[in-house]
């Protein structure tokens, strides 16, 4: 955490309070961070709400209105019974639209968030390894077969990359002849030298290829 004269400090006391409080957060085992804030904030709020009575409010199920018009009335009703600097400084609105698959009632809603749990990008850097047809040369002083050189490549994919595009990414860098195809190339999931997968579905998403 930072605070303003040192730049950072271990809340031990915050960490033994918020244990104290609510199990989960006990002890030493690893948390889920936005959790903790979440919680913190939450309690913050309660604390500091300006609003001691809380009325109740039947919000208007009245259609064709506009997004503004539906918006300011949620946040109205929130606001009614929350008010504190936490809402002033933190909290937002987030639109949901509920479509019934029986009568076909649209129902939208503008739900109030303190978070937004986003899910972090994962790049997914693939391994190729070109093994061609002709993969072992006999070598007549010797009267063994030797291994040919094999490239291997590490190159990022782009999102949302099939199989087609790591096959055409595959003849590109390992600058393969012209004449060779996607469909002349087999992408295989290989363990201890034994391939077990073969991944020839062109349309196949190249991230849920381990």
């Amino acid at each position: 955490m930072w605070v303003e004269k040192s730049g950072r400090t271990a809340p031990w006391d915050l960490k033994k309070t918020l244990g104290s409080r609510i199990s989960r957060f006990s002890g030493y085992g690893q948390q889920d961070a936005c959790e903790l804030v979440n919680y913190i904030l939450d309690l913050m709020h309660e604390d500091l709400n300006r609003i001691s009575e809380k009325p109740y409010i039947e919000m208007s199920e009245e259609k064709h209105r506009s997004d503004e018009v539906v918006s300011q009335e949620f946040w109205d009703a929130f606001i009614a019974r929350n008010q504190s600097i936490i809402v002033d400084l933190m909290y937002g609105q987030l639109k949901s639209t509920v479509t019934c698959l029986s009568c076909g009632n649209i129902s939208i809603a503008f739900d109030p968030y303190l978070t937004i749990s986003l899910p972090i990008p994962k790049s997914t850097t693939f391994e190729l390894v070109y093994i061609p047809f002709n993969s072992h040369t006999y070598n007549e002083q010797n009267s063994v077969h030797e291994v040919n050189n094999m490239p291997v490549l590490h190159f990022p994919l782009p999102k949302g990359s099939t199989v087609a595009d790591v096959k055409k990414m595959g003849i590109k860098k390992f600058k393969l002849s012209s004449e060779i195809d996607t469909d002349d190339l087999h992408i295989v999931n290989q363990v201890k030298g034994r391939t077990t997968e073969w991944f020839d579905k062109p349309s196949l998403k190249a991230d849920t290829i381990d």
